[in-house]
């Protein structure tokens, strides 16, 4: 009986251990600031991420249905910490807001925006204001997940650099689990391509905060990028806005 309760010991024991080793391995996402998500928008979001699985093989995790009731999701893991947010209005149709009707004025897919992950949500709209770019107020918001957690995080948005249908942000995941944690792998973000006429204060007020973007110039606002996937590489664009 001693042998048994001393071996049991010592079993729980390196499981504990495991366990905190685990955990210290865990990938903290969100701590510091990174390239978090892309935003695709569909007009239709079933059949936008039934479309998606055939396009690139790879089927995306439905995320459940933002706070107003006016946009769900469909997720998609890019890499550690990055994923992909297909986009579009509630299916169930419960509430209108201006981003559920622009999502359905699309045709196909479309690159709306990307989002950067920060713990500092001030001293990133203090980066922004330093290079005079307009910026948002804080917003809050959340969604509930299939499993039932609740997620919150709160935003800003960047307005003005990228124009109205171009939604840039960053975000504040407090408390909540990363989205990444429980989605699977399977596709991999090859180029991400940033143009506008602000070029050099958006790289300056990204770079203040540790994370670097290539923005080139260009007279319209655009956004792009290049996912390798199991069926071959496949690139969604923004529209472009001046």
């Amino acid at each position: 009986m001693l042998i048994r309760n001393i071996t049991s010991g010592i079993i729980t024991l390196l499981l504990g251990i495991a366990g905190q080793n685990a955990a210290a391995a865990a990938p903290q996402c969100g701590t510091t600031p990174q390239l978090d998500h892309f935003l695709l928008a569909v007009p239709d979001l079933a059949k936008g991420a039934v479309n998606f699985e055939k396009q690139t093989g790879i089927k995306p995790v439905f995320g459940g249905v933002h706070s107003d009731g006016s946009t769900a999701n469909y997720l998609v893991r890019l890499d550690t910490c990055l994923y992909l947010e297909i986009i579009g209005p509630n299916p169930d149709r419960k509430a209108e807001s201006a981003l559920s009707k622009m999502f359905s004025s699309f045709n196909s897919p479309t690159l709306v925006g990307f989002a950067v992950s920060t713990t500092d949500l001030q001293a990133a709209a203090d980066s922004v204001a330093q290079q005079d770019l307009t910026i948002g107020p804080f917003e809050k918001n959340g969604r509930i997940t299939p499993a039932g957690d609740q997620l919150a995080w709160e935003t800003i948005f960047l307005p003005g650099p990228f124009g109205q249908q171009l939604l840039s942000f960053f975000t504040d995941w407090q408390e909540s689990k990363h989205p990444t944690i429980n989605l699977i792998g399977g596709l991999q973000l090859e180029n991400f391509s940033l143009a506008g006429p602000q070029a050099s204060k958006i790289t300056a007020a990204f770079k203040t905060l540790g994370v670097e973007l290539d923005v080139k110039k260009s007279a319209d606002n655009h956004l792009a990028i290049t996912l390798s996937t199991p069926k071959g590489p496949i690139t969604y664009s923004s529209p472009s806005t001046g």
